[in-house]
C-alpha cells in the first residue's frame, strides 16, 4: 500500500490521470485498506474465530439463492446507486453500440449535412468509418450486441445482473467439480464471490467487465468437464468472450489451462483449441477493419483513435516499462484487493501456496492472475474509472476458486475458521459493500445531475464547455441517429462559422463551467474554470443574436 501511495501520484503522462490516480486512492481505497486491516488483526486475533466442524447448507441451494439475490439487487442499484446513468465513456460507447445493434445495423450512418463538424458530437473511441461517413465504437461488439437482445426485450440495464448470476451459478458448478466432498470449499468460493463490492458495482452499470467474470467461468465449468460437446460449448464461449470489447481479456485467460493440456499430452485437444482461437483472433482482430472498410473516402485527419486495426492502437498504447507505472499498477492492486471479500486474499494466497505444485488446475488459477497484470503493466497501467480494478474483474472468480481451494486444505488440516469466515463476510457485506456503494453514488450523482439539467433545458443544441474540467467530454453524449433533442455539442470544438450556422438552425443553451462543478468535485480537481475559447462563443452567440436559452437550476 505505501509503494502505491507514494508512486501512484507520480503517474506523469498526463495532469489529469495523476489527479484521478491520486483521488481514488485517497478517496476510497485507503480508507477501505486501513477497515480491511483492522478487520483481518481481529481476524487474526480475536479469540474463538475458529471450529472444526459446522454444518453447511446445501451448496446448489446455497448457489441459486446467491445467483438470485445478486442479480435482483444489483439490477435495483442500476436505478438506486447509479440512476441508470452511463457515468464513464466506455459504458456510455456500450448503450450506444447497443442502440445501432438493436435497430438491425453494424453501424449507424452519419449525417451528411453534419460531416465537416463532426468532432463537436464528440468522437471519442468512435471507429473511424471514412470521412465521418458513419459511426459506432472502437470497441468489439458482443457486449453491446447482448445488451441490444435486452434491450428489444425492454430493458438493457439485465445484462450486468445476469451475468453477475450467470458467474455465481458457474462457480458453484466449478466448486463442485473441484471439490465433491467438500460443501464447505464449494460454499466458501461462492461467499467469496458475493463479498465482493466490485463485482456488485460492476453489475449495475453497462461495462463488459461482467461479462468477462461470467463467460470465463462458465468457459472454465465447460472446460473441466471434458466432454466433446462441453468443449466444443466452451469454444462458442470463447468466441463471445474474445469479442466482448477489448480481445486480449479472454484469451489470457484461457491460456494457462491450455497448457494444462500440453502437459498430459492431448495434443488433438490442444491443437482444436489453438486452431479455434486462431480463428476467432482473427476474426475478432479484422473485426474493426472490416467495419472501418464500408467507408468510400480515406479515413478523416481527426479521428480519435489511434488506428484503425488492434495492432496499431496496442504499439500506440504500449507505454513501456516506468517507475510512474509500477507505482499506478500498485495503486490499482490495493484497489483490487479493498474491493474484494475481506479473506479473500489470505485464503486465495495460502490456496495458492499450498496447492501450485499439487494441482495443476490451481496453478492455472494463478497463472491467470500473473499473465494480465504483467501485460497491462508494460501496456496500460492506468485504468481510468472504475468500481475496483476493472481490467482484472474477469479473473476474481480465479482468485475466488483459489480461496476455495485455501478452504479445503484447511479443512484436511481441521483448521478451519468458520467463525472467521461469517464474520467477515458480515463485515463485507455489511460494512465494506455499503461504503463503497455508497462512494459510488457520491461520485456518480452529482455527474449525473448536470446531465439532467443538460437535457432539461428547451434549446435545440446545448454547447458544452468540454476542457472546463475533468471528463467533461463524456457529457456530450447523443443517440447514434442524432434525433434527441436538445443535441449535445462539444464547445472545444466548435467554431464561430459553425456556430452562425447553429444559430440559424435553432436556439442555443450554454452548459458552463458555472454547472460543472459536481464534476470536478467527482473527480479531485479544482474548481473548474471557464475556458477563453467559450467565453468567446458564448459572446459571439449574443451578438449574432442567436436565441440563448437558459438552463434550470
Amino acid at each position: 500500500m505505501s509503494v502505491a501511495f507514494t508512486m501512484a501520484p507520480d503517474y506523469v503522462p498526463s495532469a489529469l490521470n495523476n489527479s484521478m490516480s491520486r483521488h481514488l486512492f485517497v478517496r476510497e481505497d485507503l480508507a477501505v485498506g486501513l477497515v480491511t486491516v483492522a478487520a483481518l488483526l481481529l481476524v487474526a486475533w480475536g479469540p474463538g474465530l475458529t471450529r472444526p466442524q459446522a454444518q453447511m447448507p446445501r451448496p446448489w441451494l446455497f448457489a441459486f439463492i446467491t445467483a438470485v439475490l445478486m442479480m435482483f439487487l444489483c439490477w435495483i442499484g442500476t436505478r438506486l446507486v447509479f440512476g441508470r446513468y452511463d457515468f464513464s465513456r466506455d459504458e456510455q460507447m456500450a448503450s450506444f453500440d447497443a442502440i445501432i445493434f438493436a435497430s438491425g445495423r453494424l453501424y449507424a450512418t452519419f449525417p451528411p449535412e453534419a460531416r465537416d463538424t463532426a468532432a463537436i458530437f464528440n468522437q471519442t473511441f468512435i471507429l473511424p468509418i471514412g470521412n465521418h461517413e458513419a459511426w459506432v465504437s472502437a470497441y468489439l461488439p458482443m457486449n453491446a450486441v447482448i445488451r441490444a437482445i435486452f434491450l428489444r426485450l425492454g430493458d438493457a440495464t439485465l445484462t450486468g445482473p445476469l451475468f453477475v448470476g450467470l458467474g455465481a451459478i458457474a462457480l458453484w458448478r466449478i466448486g463442485a467439480r473441484l471439490w465433491p466432498r467438500s460443501a464447505a470449499s464449494q460454499i466458501v468460493a461462492l461467499l467469496l464471490y458475493a463479498g465482493s463490492s466490485q463485482i456488485w458495482l460492476t453489475g449495475m452499470t453497462a461495462y463488459a467487465m461482467s461479462a468477462h467474470l461470467g463467460l470465463n467461468l462458465l468457459w472454465l465449468w465447460l472446460f473441466l468437464k471434458d466432454r466433446p460437446w462441453a468443449h466444443a460449448m466452451a469454444i462458442a464461449v470463447g468466441l463471445v468472450a474474445t469479442g466482448l470489447h477489448q480481445p486480449l481479456f479472454h484469451p489470457l485467460f484461457v491460456l494457462p489451462f491450455l497448457t494444462m493440456l500440453a502437459a498430459t499430452k492431448r495434443w488433438r485437444l490442444l491443437a482444436l483449441y489453438c486452431a479455434s482461437y486462431g480463428a476467432i483472433g482473427l476474426l475478432w482482430l479484422g473485426w474493426p477493419l472490416w467495419i472501418s472498410a464500408h467507408g468510400v473516402a480515406p479515413v478523416a485527419n481527426s479521428a480519435t483513435v489511434p488506428g484503425v486495426g488492434y495492432a496499431e492502437r496496442f504499439l500506440h498504447a504500449a507505454t513501456g516499462l516506468h517507475a510512474w507505472g509500477v507505482g499506478v499498477m500498485a495503486a490499482n492492486l490495493v484497489r483490487f484487493i479493498t474491493w474484494q471479500h475481506l479473506l479473500l486474499l489470505p485464503l486465495a494466497g495460502y490456496g495458492s501456496y499450498r496447492c501450485w505444485n499439487a494441482d495443476p488446475i490451481a496453478r492455472a488459477l494463478v497463472l491467470g492472475l500473473i499473465l494480465p497484470v504483467a501485460l497491462l503493466l508494460v501496456m496500460m497501467p492506468y485504468q481510468g474509472h472504475g468500481w475496483g480494478y476493472r481490467y482484472m474483474h474477469g479473473l476474481i472468480g480465479n482468485a475466488c476458486l483459489l480461496g476455495g481451494y485455501g478452504w479445503s486444505r484447511l479443512e484436511e488440516k481441521g483448521q478451519t475458521p468458520f467463525t472467521a469466515m461469517l464474520a467477515s463476510t458480515v463485515a463485507s457485506l455489511a460494512v465494506i459493500l455499503p461504503l463503497h456503494t455508497i462512494m459510488a453514488h457520491q461520485m456518480v450523482a452529482p455527474v449525473a445531475a448536470i446531465a439532467a439539467t443538460r437535457d432539461a433545458t428547451k434549446a435545440d443544441y446545448v454547447v458544452v464547455d468540454d476542457l472546463a474540467a475533468p471528463f467533461a467530454q463524456d457529457l456530450v453524449i447523443n443517440r447514434p441517429d442524432l434525433d434527441n433533442r436538445p443535441l449535445v455539442l462539444a464547445g472545444g470544438e466548435l467554431t464561430p462559422a459553425a456556430l452562425t450556422s447553429l444559430c440559424a438552425r435553432g436556439s442555443i443553451a450554454f452548459l458552463d463551467a458555472t454547472h460543472l462543478g459536481g464534476l470536478s468535485k467527482a473527480f479531485g480537481a479544482a474548481a473548474p474554470a471557464p475556458t477563453p475559447a467559450y467565453a468567446a462563443l458564448e459572446e459571439a452567440a449574443r451578438r449574432l443574436g442567436c436565441r440563448v436559452e437558459g438552463l434550470p437550476n
